[in-house]
Protein backbone atom coordinates (compact mmCIF):
# COMPACT_ATOMS: atom_id res chain seq x y z
CA UNK A 1 0.00 0.00 0.00
CA UNK A 2 2.86 2.64 1.17
CA UNK A 3 4.33 1.96 -2.73
CA UNK A 4 0.86 2.37 -4.09
CA UNK A 5 0.56 5.91 -2.64
CA UNK A 6 4.02 7.05 -3.15
CA UNK A 7 3.52 6.20 -6.92
CA UNK A 8 0.09 8.24 -7.36
CA UNK A 9 1.77 11.14 -5.23
CA UNK A 10 4.77 11.24 -7.43
CA UNK A 11 2.93 11.31 -10.19
CA UNK A 12 0.56 13.71 -9.27
CA UNK A 13 3.53 16.39 -8.41
CA UNK A 14 5.20 15.43 -11.89
CA UNK A 15 1.45 16.30 -14.01
CA UNK A 16 0.44 19.17 -11.61
CA UNK A 17 4.22 20.87 -12.40
CA UNK A 18 4.01 20.20 -16.11
CA UNK A 19 0.28 21.77 -16.03
CA UNK A 20 2.00 24.92 -14.05
CA UNK A 21 4.36 25.13 -16.32
CA UNK A 22 2.37 24.76 -19.43
CA UNK A 23 -0.01 27.68 -18.26
CA UNK A 24 2.34 29.66 -17.32
CA UNK A 25 4.01 29.59 -21.08
CA UNK A 26 1.21 29.62 -22.59
CA UNK A 27 -0.85 32.36 -20.94
CA UNK A 28 0.92 35.57 -22.12
CA UNK A 29 1.35 33.99 -25.56
CA UNK A 30 -1.97 33.36 -26.35
CA UNK A 31 -4.79 35.28 -25.26
CA UNK A 32 -8.01 34.52 -26.79
CA UNK A 33 -8.50 31.06 -24.50
CA UNK A 34 -6.98 29.87 -22.04
CA UNK A 35 -4.70 28.02 -24.11
CA UNK A 36 -2.58 25.99 -21.11
CA UNK A 37 -5.43 24.08 -19.49
CA UNK A 38 -6.50 23.18 -23.04
CA UNK A 39 -3.42 21.75 -23.90
CA UNK A 40 -2.39 19.74 -20.82
CA UNK A 41 -6.73 18.36 -21.39
CA UNK A 42 -6.10 17.61 -24.96
CA UNK A 43 -2.19 16.43 -24.16
CA UNK A 44 -3.68 13.75 -21.20
CA UNK A 45 -6.73 12.53 -23.05
CA UNK A 46 -4.34 11.27 -26.26
CA UNK A 47 -1.67 10.05 -23.27
CA UNK A 48 -4.59 8.40 -21.61
CA UNK A 49 -5.74 6.77 -25.06
CA UNK A 50 -2.57 5.39 -25.44
CA UNK A 51 -2.24 4.27 -21.97
CA UNK A 52 -5.21 2.14 -22.56
CA UNK A 53 -3.86 0.33 -25.13
CA UNK A 54 -0.52 -0.21 -24.05
CA UNK A 55 -2.25 -2.18 -20.68
CA UNK A 56 -4.80 -3.56 -22.43
CA UNK A 57 -1.90 -5.52 -24.24
CA UNK A 58 0.50 -6.40 -21.77
CA UNK A 59 0.91 -6.93 -18.52
CA UNK A 60 2.84 -4.16 -16.55
CA UNK A 61 3.19 -3.29 -13.02
CA UNK A 62 0.20 -1.61 -11.17
CA UNK A 63 2.45 1.20 -9.58
CA UNK A 64 3.09 1.98 -13.36
CA UNK A 65 -0.38 2.40 -13.80
CA UNK A 66 -0.99 4.36 -10.73
CA UNK A 67 1.91 6.38 -11.68
CA UNK A 68 0.87 7.34 -14.83
CA UNK A 69 -3.04 7.36 -15.03
CA UNK A 70 -3.93 8.05 -11.86
CA UNK A 71 -1.20 10.30 -10.50
CA UNK A 72 0.21 11.93 -13.38
CA UNK A 73 -2.65 12.28 -15.79
CA UNK A 74 -5.40 12.78 -12.96
CA UNK A 75 -3.19 15.79 -12.00
CA UNK A 76 -2.10 17.11 -15.69
CA UNK A 77 -5.49 17.25 -16.70
CA UNK A 78 -8.47 19.23 -15.15
CA UNK A 79 -11.72 19.62 -15.39
CA UNK A 80 -12.63 21.65 -13.22
CA UNK A 81 -10.47 24.62 -14.34
CA UNK A 82 -11.72 24.01 -17.73
CA UNK A 83 -15.55 24.61 -16.25
CA UNK A 84 -14.26 27.47 -14.03
CA UNK A 85 -13.14 28.91 -17.32
CA UNK A 86 -16.26 28.52 -19.15
CA UNK A 87 -18.39 29.39 -16.32
CA UNK A 88 -16.21 32.75 -16.30
CA UNK A 89 -16.58 33.57 -19.86
CA UNK A 90 -20.46 33.05 -19.57
CA UNK A 91 -20.62 35.27 -16.70
CA UNK A 92 -18.57 37.97 -18.46
CA UNK A 93 -21.06 37.80 -21.36
CA UNK A 94 -18.90 35.93 -23.70
CA UNK A 95 -21.07 33.09 -24.88
CA UNK A 96 -19.44 32.68 -28.00
CA UNK A 97 -16.09 31.86 -26.67
CA UNK A 98 -17.22 30.04 -23.79
CA UNK A 99 -19.10 27.72 -26.17
CA UNK A 100 -16.08 27.19 -28.65
CA UNK A 101 -13.99 26.86 -25.43
CA UNK A 102 -16.76 23.81 -24.39
CA UNK A 103 -16.68 22.44 -27.55
CA UNK A 104 -12.79 22.53 -28.03
CA UNK A 105 -12.35 20.67 -24.40
CA UNK A 106 -14.61 18.22 -24.73
CA UNK A 107 -14.57 17.14 -28.68
CA UNK A 108 -11.13 17.91 -28.60
CA UNK A 109 -10.37 15.44 -25.87
CA UNK A 110 -12.43 12.48 -26.48
CA UNK A 111 -10.91 12.39 -30.16
CA UNK A 112 -7.65 11.94 -28.85
CA UNK A 113 -8.39 9.64 -26.05
CA UNK A 114 -9.78 7.84 -29.19
CA UNK A 115 -6.54 8.85 -31.62
CA UNK A 116 -4.57 7.55 -28.61
CA UNK A 117 -6.13 3.88 -28.17
CA UNK A 118 -5.99 3.51 -31.73
CA UNK A 119 -2.40 4.33 -32.51
CA UNK A 120 -1.45 2.65 -29.08
CA UNK A 121 -2.86 -0.28 -30.38
CA UNK A 122 -1.18 -0.67 -33.57
CA UNK A 123 2.15 0.59 -31.90
CA UNK A 124 1.82 -1.59 -28.85
CA UNK A 125 0.51 -4.93 -30.64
Amino acid sequence: MPWMLLSIAAGAVAGALLRWGITLYFAPKWQLLPAGTLICNLTGAFIIGLSAAFFSLHVSSPLLKLFLVTGFLGSLTTFSTFSLESANMITQGEYFKAVFHTVMHLTGSVTLALVGMCLGHKIFS
